[in-house]
């Protein structure tokens, strides 16, 4: 199956993932959207917390390695 990058030329991808990288390491101020530093912390403060199940703790690890997964 191909991903939608496979169709764009070089410098395309090069702006594609500049764009990319741009949005997820520095988003626009006032946007509401959270940085990867800030979603990582957030999800550091939550696995910290010893009501947690294991259900739960296995989703927030989960997400904190499709968010390490974002930038590789």
């Amino acid at each position: 199956m191909k991903k939608p990058t496979d169709t764009l030329s070089a410098a395309e991808q090069e702006r594609w993932e500049s764009f990319r990288y741009q949005r997820i390491t520095e988003p626009e101020p006032g946007s509401g959207r959270l940085n990867l530093a800030q979603y990582h912390a957030q999800i550091e403060q939550r696995l910290g917390d010893d009501t947690l199940g294991t259900r739960e703790r296995k989703i927030l690890e989960e997400l904190q390695r499709w968010g390490d997964a974002l930038l590789a």
